[in-house]
């Protein structure tokens, strides 16, 4: 019985499993790469196919999180940037100009 309680304690007092990292955000649904670095830098690497689509995040042989690269994809413009303007609606009286 003590030896089971000794167990049972030893088991609860060790590391905690922590959830890998997740990226900042997902790629965009059409990006094609094996790997993927989110707007923090950090890299993860593509795993499974199709919907099943799960990234990955690329360790040093520490666990440390490669987290010192520049981001992947293409930037969206914003309109509340600083110098990027909505794109203006056409109308139907210039739509034939």
């Amino acid at each position: 019985m003590m030896r089971a309680l000794g167990i049972v304690l030893v088991l609860a007092a060790g590391p905690a499993v922590a959830e890998p990292p997740e990226p900042a955000e997902l790629p965009p649904a059409d990006y094609a790469g094996l790997q993927y670095v989110d707007s923090k830098g950090c890299l993860f690497v593509r795993a499974g196919d199709g919907a099943d689509v799960v990234w990955i995040p690329r360790v040093s042989r520490q666990g440390v999180p490669d987290c010192e690269n520049p981001p992947s994809g293409r930037p969206v413009p914003v309109v509340e940037e600083v110098g990027v303007q909505p794109i203006p609606e056409a109308s139907a009286d210039t739509a034939g100009d």
